[in-house]
């Protein structure tokens, strides 16, 4: 594989709806542990831009030195011939879909509370995360399990390509109409379900709800199986 950063790749991280996700070192920050985002430029240029953008803003919040949150832009590169962009970022563990799976499998079923205490840690640090996101004029706008990692007891809000600026409507017709829905439906607010032209930070908090919900009330909603069918 062609990369444009000096990249020992381990393992592919996970295959986004944008891009390619690869986990392993960067020979250019010391062997640092990092991923590396992979863009389409001729299917979807917005998505990298827009993650771009948001880390480069998150970059700059006064919070952003401390550990866990947001992740760390590294670096970035794009070839107009080839029609691909690469961006390097910090690696944030492991996603909460694996997370969960190694921990209750590692515990006991007698300690279902010790697994709703995690629940709760890991929702302070995320809601955290998207204050910081909200903060520098964004909405998440597809909160999920895989958009979660954790790694060394700090959790990790990720993937910014469906990410929107917060808008408030001025006027009718202001906003074009979204034609296709993005994103994961499972933990989706309602406006975004309905598919709403613009995002709120109220979408990604009832967003946030479900997603803490799900894994309160042992990973169900009540919509659970329209959503399976």
């Amino acid at each position: 594989m062609d990369l444009f950063f000096p990249f020992i790749i381990h393992e592919e991280h996970r295959l986004s709806e944008q891009a390619i996700v690869l986990a392993g070192l960067s020979i250019q920050h010391n062997r640092r542990k990092s991923v590396l985002k992979q863009f389409d430029l001729s299917d979807d240029s917005k998505a990298f831009k827009r993650e771009l953008d948001v880390l480069a803003q998150i970059q700059l919040h006064p919070c952003q030195q401390k550990p866990g949150g947001l992740p760390e832009i590294l670096g970035f590169a794009f070839g107009a011939q080839e029609k691909r962009a690469e961006l390097m970022m910090s690696h944030c563990g492991i996603d909460l879909n694996q997370a969960w799976l190694h921990y209750m499998e590692s515990r006991p079923a007698a300690q279902a509370p010790d697994f709703k205490l995690k629940v709760v840690e890991m929702g302070q640090q995320v809601l955290s995360a998207l204050g910081k996101l909200h903060e520098v004029g964004y909405c998440h706008w597809d909160l999920k399990l895989d958009n979660i990692c954790v790694a060394d007891g700090y959790y990790y809000l990720i993937d910014f390509a469906l990410a929107q600026h917060i808008l408030q409507p001025t006027s009718k017709g202001t906003y074009r109409k979204i034609k296709h829905f993005k994103g994961n439906s499972m933990f989706a607010s309602l406006r975004k379900y309905k598919m709403h032209p613009y995002a709120t930070p109220l979408d990604d908090i009832e967003s946030f709800l479900y997603l803490v919900c799900f894994c309160m009330d042992e990973f169900y909603l009540p919509w659970l199986n329209d959503y399976i069918k």
